[in-house]
């Protein structure tokens, strides 16, 4: 399935009949969505005000979608001890949950879960067309991060790599 999604489209100062035409793009609930933009101090699970902006887009997208539960997926780059990564994303990935509980998501439709560095992310064709030292379908692994050949190369793949993402788990909510 997809997505519900909406345009606003004003006629405020037309006079005229006029025709438009709306183009959505819907997005598929079969594979992890990525939310721009959710962005944590180094080793801290607090949001910076920055992600506010991200966050209420999610709770829109939400409240579009009434029926749906998804899993607030956190991510971690490869730098520190597996534990402490895997206890960090999940601290984050509750951050968020939170942060959605508190505009009004039912908490039954959200699920938190920190996946530290085990899911690397892999290289879409547009994160390739932008730096052209990626392949698409490259994975973020550490091995693969660590022969890139500079280190601006390797924090742009590890910013990368530290992400939150979110999959739809069902779509039969009833409130």
């Amino acid at each position: 399935g997809f997505l519900n999604a909406k345009k606003i489209i004003s006629t405020v100062g037309l006079e005229d009949s006029k025709n438009f035409d709306v183009s959505l793009r819907l997005t598929p609930t079969d594979a992890p969505i990525n939310v721009d933009n959710i962005n944590y101090e180094f080793g801290k699970f607090d949001l910076l005000p920055g992600s506010i902006q991200s966050l209420d887009s999610l709770v829109t997208l939400l409240e579009l979608n009434p029926t749906i539960v998804i899993e607030i997926m956190s991510h971690t780059d490869f730098v520190g001890s597996a534990q402490y990564n895997s206890e960090l994303s999940q601290k984050r990935a509750q951050s968020v949950v939170n942060h959605l509980i508190s505009k009004g998501i039912n908490p039954a439709r959200l699920v938190a879960k920190g996946y530290g560095e085990t899911w690397p992310k892999k290289v879409t064709k547009k994160m390739a067309k932008q730096y052209d030292f990626f392949s698409a379908g490259d994975e973020l692994s550490e091995e693969y991060i660590n022969k890139l050949q500079t280190d601006e190369q390797k924090e742009i793949a590890k910013s990368l790599d530290r992400r939150t993402e979110f999959r739809v788990l069902r779509n039969d909510f009833i409130e």
